[in-house]
């Protein structure tokens, strides 16, 4: 199955959300905080009188004035605003740019979830729609959407499963990236309110262009909670792929743990969507930026990956010739089949050929080495047949620590191919391991990375960087990138 014939690309595990700073009002570089003012100096008659001088700026349709208010408005005038759902309605009799830049101001405010979908399919013309209703009459359901304003009476079925907190995320997404990639958007749906880890945070469907953005990666205690530095679970903060097992480490390193991870999420499904139009992941230019290969036949794979120069010493010292050329085959029939019965049997067959070990001994090699993925022993037994795993986790932790040592190009199954990718660029900044599953993947979270404009700073605070690489390619694509593929 090629890449463009996959039309699914499921959305990344669940990590931990924490503050970040949202853009102000038509992508204006400076920042206000989600958390703004200092609400406990500010008196109840403070709050009403700003509340009525907004109102009256609202009604005399003052623009420039409303925006200088809302600017300078404590957290508590804002949530005032907010929660006046009749005062928010008002807002759409502005000029399309004032009333954006309002809504831009007060959607972290605003608590009444229907009026924000509403509010987000006004601003971005986005459709947020909820677990049935994106099923069987989701066409109809468009059409209806794209006839009626956005604030006109409700239909019945309007009453979607995203929550208020959810969609003030999604929108704080959606102000960070290009108008043209989000009128790529079919629509946006909503499917499980799960609170295990038994489901996707999203995913986007191509070439429908449909997004999910499940309900829980919304949810208020994800919004505002921080990073976990409990020991009690070692892979706390690893989701994303850090170096050591340490969430602390972790989350200084990677870029995608620095962030609120549903507006990391919207950004990155709505990356695949774009590259989904244009096939940007699988153009040469943009795979060398990681040095990526993939490979269709196992023998290539073995041959050009595992035993031709990338691996230090694939064999065990006390290896012949002939038992390199044994443990040859059993890595290509690993590779190709991942059939450990199968590649004993190719021991059995050339145990004439066995001089330095019993046919059982060798045996017990293939088996520790296949099965300890993450035994650094296991795998320095037999590394040609421990590096044939049929598993995703050596993109991220399992095996990855050994790869870093022992490998010049780090390789893993991944959708029915092996890929692999150059260890000197993730090294030189990582956004995360997620975007060493395969190219789709890498550049829906460079995509994240590169629009997301906080996170840069928090990157820099931390002493890392976009892989220098990706960010010459997205500067270099930015243009064509701003505007709305021709098909």
């Amino acid at each position: 199955m090629t890449a463009r014939e996959e039309g699914f690309v499921k959305g990344k595990a669940p990590t931990i959300e924490q503050d970040a700073l949202v853009t102000s009002p038509a992508g204006v570089q400076a920042r206000m905080t989600a958390g703004k003012g200092d609400s406990g100096n500010v008196s109840a008659e403070q709050v009403e009188g700003s509340v009525e001088a907004i109102r009256a700026a609202i009604a005399a349709k003052d623009g420039e004035q409303l925006t200088s208010l809302l600017s300078g408005a404590s957290k508590a005038v804002l949530d005032a605003v907010g929660n006046d759902s009749s005062l928010i309605e008002s807002l759409q009799e502005l000029p399309e740019a004032e009333r954006n830049a309002a809504y831009d101001y007060l959607h972290l405010s605003i608590t009444d979830a229907d009026l924000l979908v509403d509010i987000i399919y006004q601003r971005f013309g986005v459709m947020l729609l909820g677990k049935n209703q994106h099923k069987g009459d989701a066409k109809n359901h468009l059409k209806q959407k794209k006839k009626d304003n956005a604030f006109a009476a409700k239909v019945s079925d309007n009453n979607v499963d995203f929550t208020a907190a959810h969609a003030q995320q999604i929108y704080s997404a959606y102000m960070c990236v290009p108008q043209a990639a989000l009128d790529q958007i079919t629509f946006v749906f909503s499917e499980t309110d799960q609170k295990d880890n038994s489901y996707d945070d999203g995913y986007a469907m191509t070439p429908l262009n449909n997004i999910c953005l499940n309900i829980r990666s919304g949810a208020e205690a994800d919004r505002t909670g921080a990073p976990s530095q409990s020991s009690a679970d070692p892979m706390a903060g690893l989701m994303m792929g850090g170096g050591v097992a340490n969430s602390t480490t972790t989350l200084k390193t990677d870029a995608a743990s620095n962030t609120i991870f549903s507006q990391w999420t919207a950004i990155h499904e709505l990356g695949h969507v774009v590259d989904g139009s244009a096939y940007y992941s699988e153009t040469e230019d943009f795979r060398a930026c990681s040095g990526w290969k993939e490979f269709d036949d196992p023998k290539k794979v073995v041959e050009n990956e595992l035993l031709n120069g990338n691996v230090e010493e694939p064999y065990l010292e006390d290896f012949s010739e002939d038992e390199k050329e044994v443990a040859k085959k059993v890595a290509i029939e690993l590779t190709k089949t991942n059939d450990l019965d199968a590649a004993k049997k190719i021991v059995s067959k050339n145990k004439g050929k066995l001089s330095n070990y019993s046919q059982e001994e060798f045996k017990t090699l293939v088996e520790d080495s296949h099965e300890s993925i993450s035994n650094e022993d296991g795998m320095n037994l037999f590394k040609a047949a421990s590096l044939t795993q049929h598993k995703d986790a050596w993109y991220e932790m399992n095996g990855y620590l050994w790869m870093g040592h022992h490998m010049k190009r780090p390789t893993h199954f991944h959708k029915d191919k092996w890929w692999s990718y150059d260890r000197d660029t993730r090294e030189a900044g990582k956004i995360s391991a997620y975007q060493s599953k395969f190219p789709k993947e890498d550049f829906a979270e460079a995509y994240a990375c590169y629009y997301y404009t906080e996170i840069m700073d928090k990157k820099q605070e931390a002493g890392g960087q976009m892989p220098a690489k990706l960010k010459a390619w997205f500067d270099a694509h930015k243009e064509v990138l701003a505007k709305k593929p021709e098909y």
